[in-house]
């Protein structure tokens, strides 16, 4: 029997028996950095105290197997059924995994290497403290065309002041119908400074907001380079009356199977893997369905725990009083329409890339000048294709209400919708298609084992490579990407290799677009999605796409969120649509 959306239906343990182990820092990647070694003076074996000794477990998945299962399996009984098959001491989610790091062979990032030396929290009085931070504006009336700086101190439990950085704080400010965001400088002591330009006269409000510290992020940076994985899918097994759901991960070592499934050709040849099926009745071939599980049952003592859940996302000031004087003697500055700008020149542009009037977003690097009825005769004789996620979910939703197209596949029957959709506009001869990413995404019902129901990048170019048509391709990966950062390189890296095979005129009537990440704030999961990955994922994109910048625009659209304090990840409607401005922007001649 099964829960809506193929989740298997799932017994409990005793959680109570659970007693979190501890995580080790011996951290040595081969010939890349040396680790400190620290005295600890809280022990990480401790019992995690309170009803859910979990970290950031959704409450849905809190217990996971039934309490009349009062002793775990050992291991996996060939009869089981359903998600009683994930009843096993080995299975990472209900219990912490291996004490054994993971030495990842993958290099540093740079943002990396500037906290793996770090040690780990002990005291959590000597944390930065929200209510001992000082804020001194040095600039509380601008002439227009000035910038606005804003000081911030942070001081810990103790009122001492912090001294180091790597904090991240944001800033924006608001008034007249205008927002945007800020820019902060950190000076590595504990001091940073929010600047905003003045781009409108008169009263204004600012915010500042402290997203994540520097020992969240350690903390974080630590796990992902420890476990084979931090989160987990499954897969559920069906041949006849005989059901089992086993683990998945892009990690072929996946604990307690002696062997696993490979599912990497299928999935568009992006690693996956799920434990074989314990039945001698089920083989690999029997998978029907992928679902999304949860994180790993994380190691941490109840310092860390702490700090993760009380720490982040933290409103040190709101409405800072900022007046700007009379613009009428600062001069128009002359920018070209974005079109004009090469799509090189949108992965080097700096902050401000924008900031909102009255609703709509207006570039600073750039003038967005296509008017509703010329990005109507830029979509005729059109295919636009969308890759990726529930954002791009959105983009589709937004451009099927915008072209009054008309869906040729499966009506929605729920918000989160996962199989592959198109809509066609006769008239216009315009068709929008959306796609989910491959592996690992939050749900995916399998047909044939052999090849996933989901679009390939390399055969959606070699389709559009032959279309005398117009072929727009957006890709986005970003959110589902919760797992050891070698996983989002490898993606990354495999985009470079299929637009290799290309010759780079394939431009001419192929406009590939990147979505990047973007931030969001509404996560209530102790470390689960945040937008900490978002500069990693961005410089990763940077790094490995460095040689084909020339033919794919990139979309920033950090700042474009950041300006309205977008909390949710998935913004609203208004705002991807003013999303799509920027992007039609760039690619319309």
């Amino acid at each position: 029997m099964f829960l809506p959306h193929g989740f298997c239906r799932l017994v409990y343990p005793d959680l109570n028996m659970i007693t979190p182990k501890p995580i080790q820092n011996g951290l040595k990647p081969r010939n890349v950095i040396k680790m400190k070694s620290q005295n600890i003076g809280e022990t990480k074996s401790q019992q995690i105290k309170g009803t859910k000794p979990r970290l950031c477990q959704r409450s849905k998945l809190l217990h996971i197997c039934s309490e009349h299962l009062r002793v775990p399996l050992n291991v996996i009984d060939k009869n089981c059924t359903g998600s009683s098959c994930l009843c096993f001491t080995n299975n990472p989610v209900l219990y912490p995994p291996s004490v054994k790091p993971k030495h990842s062979t993958e290099q540093f990032l740079e943002s990396e290497l500037e906290l793996i030396n770090d040690l780990s929290v002990r005291d959590f009085a000597s944390l930065p403290d929200p209510k001992n931070v000082n804020i001194r504006v040095l600039d509380a009336v601008v002439n227009m065309g000035d910038n606005i700086r804003i000081e911030v101190d942070l001081f810990d439990g103790y009122k001492k002041h912090i001294t180091r950085g790597g904090d991240h704080i944001a800033g924006w400010i608001q008034g007249q119908g205008h927002s945007m965001d800020s820019e902060t400088t950190d000076y590595n002591n504990g001091t940073y400074v929010l600047t905003f330009p003045s781009f409108w006269s008169g009263q204004s409000l600012v915010s500042i907001q402290l997203k994540h510290l520097r020992e969240s992020r350690h903390l974080q940076y630590t796990w992902k380079r420890s476990f084979n994985d931090m989160f987990y899918h499954y897969g559920v097994f069906t041949s006849g009356k005989i059901s089992q759901c086993t683990l998945c991960s892009f990690n072929p070592e996946i604990p307690g199977y002696k062997n696993t499934c490979n599912y990497t050709a299928a999935n568009n040849y992006v690693p996956w893997y799920c434990g074989e099926p314990p039945s001698d009745h089920l083989l690999c071939r029997h998978i029907r369905k992928f679902h999304d599980l949860d994180f790993i049952n994380f190691p941490a003592t109840e310092t860390e725990v702490k700090m993760l859940q009380q720490r982040k996302f933290i409103m040190l000031k709101k409405n800072i009083n900022i007046l700007v004087k009379d613009p009428s003697n600062s001069p128009l500055k002359k920018i070209p329409n974005c079109s004009a700008l090469s799509p090189k020149q949108t992965w080097n542009t700096s902050w401000p890339i924008g900031y909102f009037k009255h609703g709509e977003w207006i570039q600073t690097n750039c003038r967005i000048n296509q008017s509703k009825t010329e990005i109507i005769k830029f979509l005729q004789n059109t295919t636009f294709h969308l890759f990726g996620d529930s954002t791009t979910r959105q983009f589709y939703q937004v451009m099927k209400d915008f072209s009054k197209c008309h869906q040729t596949t499966s009506k929605w029957t729920t918000d989160k919708w996962y199989e592959n959709s198109i809509c066609v506009n006769v008239a216009w001869n315009f068709t929008l298609l959306w796609t989910p990413h491959e592996m690992p995404f939050a749900l995916i019902d399998i047909k044939d084992a052999q090849r996933f129901d989901i679009a390939s990048l390399d055969r959606t170019l070699k389709l559009a490579s032959k279309q005398n048509q117009r072929y727009i391709i957006l890709i986005h990966y970003y959110l589902h990407y919760r797992h050891p950062i070698s996983a989002f390189q490898h993606i990354i890296k495999r985009i470079k290799s299929i637009l290799s095979k290309y010759p780079s005129n394939i431009s001419n009537n192929v406009k590939l677009v990147m979505k990047g990440p973007h931030p969001f704030t509404d996560e209530n999961c102790t470390v689960g999605l945040t937008d900490m990955i978002g500069s990693d994922f961005k410089n990763i994109m940077f790094k490995e796409l460095k040689e084909e910048k020339n033919r794919i625009w990139y979309l920033d659209y950090w700042n474009l969120l950041n300006s309205v304090h977008s909390q949710s990840r998935h913004p609203s409607m208004k705002i991807v649509w003013q999303m799509l401005r920027m992007m039609f922007g760039y690619i319309i001649d």
